[in-house]
Formats: C-alpha cells, sequence, structure tokens
C-alpha cells in the first residue's frame, strides 16, 4: 500500500496517537497543542488534512501523550504541568481534566500511560511516580498512586488480565505494582534490581512469560516473569539507545532507536531479523495504524511520518521502489514546494544522511559473511554484553544478515520450531528489503555528491 505523506505539524510532536478504527491520527506538540489529521486525506497539503486543533490552556508549555480509549471516542492527553485532559474526538472540547498528584509539594508532567479499562487510565509521571485514574469522577478522581522508583517513568504496560503494572524507569529499574479492589487500589509488588542503564521502554511476549525492556545503552533486557529482581537474559546489538518498542506477534518484536533505524528482531532465539526504516535521525515514539498496516513514528523534527508494514503481512514488497524513492525525494530534496509549505507551518527539514566513503562494498561484504561475526557479537547470555558490543554489530544491523542462538536455559522451551521456520521466511523478505535500503542510500549519497 502507499504510505500516506507525513504529517508537517510546524514544530516538533512529542507523541502520536491512532485511532483504533480509522485513518485519525492526532498529535501531541511541544507547544502545547494537539493537532488531528485525517493521514489518509490526499486532498490538499499540509494543513489541509488537519482536522482541528486543540489549543492547551494558558501557560501550559508541552503536551508530551496522547492515548485513544479502545473506541477511539475520546483522547487522552497529558501535559508537562501535570495536567490530564480527556478530549471528544469528535468535537475536539475537553469533557474532563485532571491534576497530578504532588509528591513532596511540587506537580510533575506526565511522561507515559495505558488505558487499563474503559474509564480507567494508569500513567507515569517524570518523579517516578504512577498514578491510576477514574475518567468518570469529577472529585477525586485518582484512585491510587505510589512512588518506588526514583525517576521518570518512561512506559508502563499491563497483564492479560489486567491485574498487574509494569513500569520502567530512568532510574534502571523494573516496577511491578498489583492492582486490587476492582483497580481502586494499587500495592508495589516489586521493584528490580538497579541495571546501570535508563530503562525506555518495555513490551510483554512470549504469551505473558517474558517482559522484554529497551535501554539507553542498546541492549535489550528479559525478565522473566514473577522473577522480578534480575534480568534472565540481555540481547546486545543496537549501537544507540532503544527509544521505543512495538510488539508484531508474541515471538517478535520492532525497536526505534537513537541510531535512526526501526529493526525486526527475533525473542528467544535472539537475533536481528533486519530493518524495515533508516533514516539519519533518532526514532522518538512509533505506534501502530487501526489495521497494523502503518507504523506512524515521531523523530527529531516537526514531521511524523508513516511506514508501510506490508512486509510484515507476507506481503510483497516489489512494488515498493517508487514510494521509497518517493520518500527519499519528501525527505531530502523538498520538492514539489514542500520547503514551502515547512516554512508557512514553521516546520524543520530533514537532514540528509551522510556519505560514507566504502561503507557500500563494506556492507556488501558483511550481507554474505557477517552472520557469524553479528552472532557472535550480538551473544549476550554471559551477562557481559556492553557498549563495544553494540558498536561491533552497527554495521551489521543495517543489513539485517543477524543471528543469536544464544539465551539462558530456563527459555530453551520457548523456542517453538514453527516460529523457527515463520522467521526465516520473514527474514529472506527483509535481507531484500534490506538491499532496497542500501540502494536508496546510494541514490541519496550520489545525489548530493553531484550537487
Amino acid at each position: 500500500m502507499a504510505e500516506p505523506r507525513a504529517l508537517s505539524c510546524g514544530v516538533p510532536a512529542m507523541n502520536v496517537a491512532m485511532h483504533p478504527s480509522r485513518a485519525l491520527a492526532a498529535t501531541a506538540l511541544v507547544n502545547g497543542d494537539t493537532q488531528f489529521w485525517n493521514y489518509e486525506s490526499h486532498e490538499g497539503r499540509g494543513a489541509e488534512r488537519r482536522c482541528a486543533v486543540l489549543e492547551a490552556p494558558s501557560g501550559l508549555p508541552s503536551c508530551r501523550l496522547a492515548r485513544f480509549d479502545a473506541e477511539g471516542a475520546n483522547l487522552l492527553i497529558g501535559y508537562s504541568s501535570g495536567l490530564l485532559r480527556l478530549v471528544d474526538t469528535e468535537t475536539v472540547v475537553a469533557s474532563w481534566s485532571a491534576e497530578a498528584p504532588e509528591t513532596d509539594r511540587v506537580k510533575a508532567g506526565w511522561f507515559s500511560g495505558t488505558w487499563v479499562s474503559e474509564k480507567v487510565y494508569a500513567g507515569g509521571l517524570e518523579n517516578g511516580l504512577v498514578a491510576v485514574y477514574d475518567v468518570r469522577a469529577s472529585t477525586k478522581p485518582v484512585l491510587a498512586s505510589l512512588r518506588e522508583q526514583q525517576d521518570y517513568i518512561s512506559d508502563i504496560i499491563y497483564n492479560e488480565d489486567k491485574t498487574t503494572l509494569v513500569s520502567t524507569s530512568g532510574d534502571g529499574t523494573l516496577g511491578v505494582y498489583k492492582l486490587k479492589s476492582g483497580l481502586r487500589r494499587m500495592v508495589k509488588e516489586e521493584v528490580s534490581d538497579e541495571q546501570d542503564d535508563d530503562m525506555l521502554c518495555l513490551q510483554s511476549v512470549r504469551d505473558g512469560k517474558k517482559i522484554i525492556v529497551g535501554g539507553m545503552s542498546g541492549v535489550l533486557n528479559l525478565w522473566s516473569w514473577g522473577r522480578w529482581l534480575d534480568i534472565s537474559d540481555r540481547y546486545p546489538g543496537h549501537p544507540r539507545g532503544v527509544q521505543c518498542m512495538l510488539k508484531w506477534d508474541e515471538s517478535t518484536i520492532l525497536t526505534g532507536s537513537g541510531d535512526g533505524l526501526i529493526r525486526v528482531c527475533s525473542v528467544l532465539p535472539n537475533r536481528l531479523l533486519g530493518v524495515l526504516v533508516e533514516r539519519n535521525d533518532s526514532v522518538e515514539s512509533m505506534v501502530w495504524s487501526h489495521d497494523r498496516r502503518l507504523i506512524a513514528s515521531t523523530w527529531h523534527d516537526s514531521k511524523v511520518r508513516f511506514h508501510d508494514m506490508s512486509i510484515l503481512h507476507g506481503e510483497s514488497d516489489d512494488e515498493e521502489d517508487e514510494g521509497e524513492e518517493q520518500g527519499v525525494a519528501d525527505d531530502n530534496e523538498k520538492g514539489d514546494g514542500e520547503e514551502e509549505e515547512e516554512e508557512q507551518d514553521g516546520g524543520r527539514s530533514s537532514k540528509a544522511p551522510k556519505a560514507s566513503g566504502d561503507s557500500d562494498q563494506k556492507r556488501k561484504k558483511q550481507w554474505k559473511t557477517g552472520a557469524d561475526e553479528a552472532g557472535a557479537g550480538q551473544s549476550g547470555s554471559d551477562g557481559s554484553g556492553s557498549d563495544s558490543d553494540g558498536d561491533d554489530a552497527a554495521d551489521d544491523t543495517v543489513d539485517g544478515a543477524k543471528d543469536d542462538g544464544s539465551d539462558d536455559g530456563d527459555d530453551s522451551d520457548d523456542n517453538d520450531d514453527s516460529d523457527d521456520s515463520d522467521k526465516g521466511g520473514l527474514e529472506a523478505t527483509l535481507a531484500r528489503r534490506s538491499e532496497k535500503l542500501n540502494l536508496k542510500r546510494r541514490k541519496v549519497e550520489d545525489f548530493y555528491s553531484d550537487l
């Protein structure tokens, strides 16, 4: 399918939410505004695709998060001041608001959050506090709050039966909280040992048996459910921090990294399957579209970009060259009047990828012979993974020819033969995709070398 054009928000986007049943996106902006977009509209450009704008209340600096509820009828947005607002999707009018709980008489800003049920929302603040809200309550909306972690709550999820919240923190810990009395009470179950690394994002995999966490160093850490004090396995390979993470299935995740790559990774067995997206920027956040055919992503600029995920559905990507080349024009040549549109919106243009000398021949060689080396570079079950591991594997990860058969003995029962066969087909498809990314990179480098 054709990727929608990027959304030019005018100012940097802190977060993006996708409606659960239609082509509607909401962007949370650094100036405090929230924009609603019809992202599949082909009528007009730029601001003409914008459905509505909810301006920030006076004096609020930035809007940090946006989350549609399960039906898409409401959007919950959180501000750096600690304010939460519930906005009707159709009227774009705030129907409910609440302040963050005070800690030591100081309010902190929102950093992460998730809907637990139709009317209950759990969020994390920049001071390490986790709070649960009832969005129906006009008075005393805070059902429970705990501050067991000492730095910002970077991400938060819940288990399938909605009895447990799991959160990551900038202090290097994983927090586990039990929800009781119909979600109206919360108690600490455990806080892990510090991992000497900022914990940035997490997902539940392997049917809830494992929690995988992305760190600032680029290492993916795995916890076994119920054994929270320390990790059960570690998974190096990303040369920079894993900023965000999406789950494709119980053994496959997508990672967005500070090196500008969106990768596909297998979990138990741990190996990097390939690269879906490459840009000369840092991936800040990602979210699925309602049909899981697209990913929307935010970066260090004023645009929200969309990426076609047909390749993950087993569909051929042979017809994607034209769209990818158009993406080169969009991001680097600023053609067809887009530069003028960006100036009107106040956005910043993207930078072109840097030329890299003999990198093409180096990558071709690694594509043919690098699988064994990459597997050795990513072996992390001995607990010794460091930044150097990630650096050694950095070039390999661009081409997706990685293999890591190592994981701890406790996880051996989780590795199904059917998963391996499925991953083999996906890995071959991603290999072709990586070759196209290399070709795209060479075209960009040639374009700028001729200027």
